[in-house]
């Protein structure tokens, strides 16, 4: 389950009471699911090169700006974290400032 914490541009997160765990679930299926969002995990499980392959949902939002401020609340709280964002790859030969 995900709720909503603002309206635009806003920070969802899976509800997980005290004590209880989410399933470790499949990170690229995960990805599918949220198209154009920064993604959040805590990462379980890499493949031989080191990517992120199982893991959990921590939080995502459309606004990268949202997650960092969640991230950095959280600083510590979690080992093995990976962010991503599902929206369009540059193309070859761009550059990315973030």
């Amino acid at each position: 389950m995900t709720a909503m914490l603002t309206s635009a541009g806003g920070l969802a997160y899976p509800f997980v009471q005290e004590g209880e765990k989410l399933a470790k679930t499949d990170i690229l299926e995960i990805e599918k699911e949220y198209p154009d969002e920064w993604l959040w995990f805590e990462v379980y499980e890499v493949d031989k090169l080191g990517r992120p392959m199982k893991g959990r949902l921590l939080a995502h939002s459309p606004s990268r700006s949202a997650l960092d401020e969640f991230m950095a609340k959280k600083a510590g709280v979690y080992d093995n974290t990976y962010r991503v964002y599902t929206g369009p790859k540059p193309k070859k030969g761009m550059a990315v400032v973030l």
